[in-house]
């Protein structure tokens, strides 16, 4: 049985996601329309700084709460939400926040040595005001990865194009 706390404590974290989500899509849409000089110049700066270059499926999606990049627990993230910041000096990236890891199956290789049916991950904050990219089951994107790090899903990036764009001036990059 719940108690009357936890309920609003469970309310008050989804409308936080929620309204955060909000935000994220507002950010999104302040991203200018894509022409294809754009495109073109994005995945162009995007290949050239990327060891890997795939059209990926959403094949798994871990979602959870975090500080910095440990796992917590609802009450703890709800707490270090709404609670200011103690000691003051502390660093950006212990911000609370909610991340996905995600599992990627390659459908598409581009450039590096990914090849399809292989998996990819990346692992994005989510949450409030980040430019990250909340992804589903099913979801397809062109992933542009470095090795060695961390890689994530940003908003007005040039994985935000429509792949199709992204796929004419990638079969080119690729015969270079």
């Amino acid at each position: 049985m719940c108690s009357a706390g936890k309920v609003l404590e469970v309310k008050t974290v989804f409308t936080v996601i929620a309204a955060c989500a909000s935000l994220s899509t507002a950010y999104a849409s302040l991203c200018p329309p894509p022409g294809f000089t754009e495109v073109e110049s994005e995945v162009r700066r995007a290949w050239s700084a990327a060891d890997t270059v795939v059209m990926a499926e959403v094949a798994y999606v871990d979602e959870f709460f975090s500080i910095g990049d440990r796992r917590v627990g609802e009450a703890e993230f709800v707490a270090r939400f709404y609670e200011p910041r103690t000691p003051p000096d502390d660093a950006p990236e212990d911000d609370p926040n909610l991340r996905q890891v995600v599992q990627w199956r390659v459908l598409e290789t581009w450039k590096g040595s990914s090849l399809p049916g292989a998996t990819v991950e990346t692992d994005t904050p989510v949450q409030c005001c980040r430019s990250g990219v909340r992804v589903s089951l099913g979801t397809r994107r062109v992933l542009y990865l470095r090795d060695n790090r961390k890689n994530s899903i940003r908003a007005c990036s040039a994985d935000s194009y429509p792949i199709a764009d992204q796929a004419r001036v990638l079969a080119r990059l690729r015969h270079q």
